[in-house]
């Protein structure tokens, strides 16, 4: 028999929406706050934050498409997909006004849910959004091909996703990947990296990234707050403030000495600074 929201162990779930299969966790009851993770991650990279935000509100963690334990062989994992299958969610579970919390890749979606549906959405909160055309490297450009994630998904083993993952630096919690957390999903497979391969191709367009910048420009309507760490060195905190600097109703707050992943790194500071912003 499945728990009420509020309920301490809380509910998890899956629901089919029309671009596939995602799961999801609730806990808590109040004001829905619901959380899109990064490229790479799950659920699991807002622990430490919304363990601290149960209390007063009703938290929903999605695992976005392609991740975690949502479906890994949807054809479309874009930005549009993603963000339409967090609306559906949205819809099902009854979440009418909810806070928006989204990192990076989830701040984008985050971003495009807002703007397709605004009655839905109360709040933003972005956290490092991948919002503009940020600088890449050499070894970023690889992951624009589909042989890497194929020998990745051969050589899959923790060792070896450890030392991939700091070789191309990617976020340090693949936890979609390595099982890490509470509720740790199926062991890595070919199926996840290629997933993860085709977000990253179909997320990171050239079209997709201007697109999320006209986005900021034109459509944010809603109450929003920008949390950016000064050591992120993969979207620069001083390109964010450019690209929010004209925005209405946005507040930006750059977090000293955090980096990319901002709430993994000083969580105590980023739950205040949300609860300050909810209240």
């Amino acid at each position: 028999m499945r728990n009420r929201p509020g309920e301490e162990q809380g509910v998890t779930g899956t629901l089919t929406t029309s671009c596939g299969v995602v799961h999801y966790r609730r806990l808590g009851s109040g004001q829905p706050i619901v959380f899109l993770h990064d490229f790479g991650t799950d659920q699991h990279s807002f622990a430490s934050i919304s363990s601290r935000l149960v209390h007063k509100h009703h938290i929903v963690s999605l695992d976005l498409l392609g991740h975690g334990k949502s479906e890994k062989r949807a054809p479309d994992l874009s930005i549009a997909a993603q963000g339409q299958a967090v609306l559906e969610v949205l819809r099902d579970l009854r979440l009418g006004g909810a806070v928006l919390v989204g990192h990076s890749l989830g701040g984008s979606v985050a971003i495009h849910v807002a703007a397709a549906a605004p009655q839905a959405v109360s709040k933003l909160v972005l956290l490092s959004a991948g919002c503009y055309a940020y600088r890449t490297s050499p070894r970023w450009h690889l992951l624009r091909f589909r042989l890497p994630w194929a020998a990745l998904g051969i050589f899959s083993g923790p060792d070896r996703i450890s030392k991939v993952r700091d070789s191309l630096s990617l976020n340090p919690r693949v936890q979609a990947l390595t099982g890490e957390g509470p509720d740790p999903p199926s062991p890595s497979d070919a199926a996840s990296w290629k997933a993860l391969g085709r977000a990253y191709r179909q997320c990171t367009t050239h079209a997709t990234l201007a697109e999320m910048e006209a986005l900021v420009d034109h459509s944010l309507q809603h109450p929003t707050l920008v949390v950016w760490g000064s050591d992120n060195t993969l979207l620069l905190p001083a390109s964010a403030r450019l690209l929010f600097r004209d925005t209405r109703n946005v507040k930006f707050i750059e977090v000293a000495g955090a980096a990319h992943a901002v709430h993994e790194d000083q969580p105590e500071t980023v739950t205040d600074l949300i609860l300050d912003f909810l209240d």
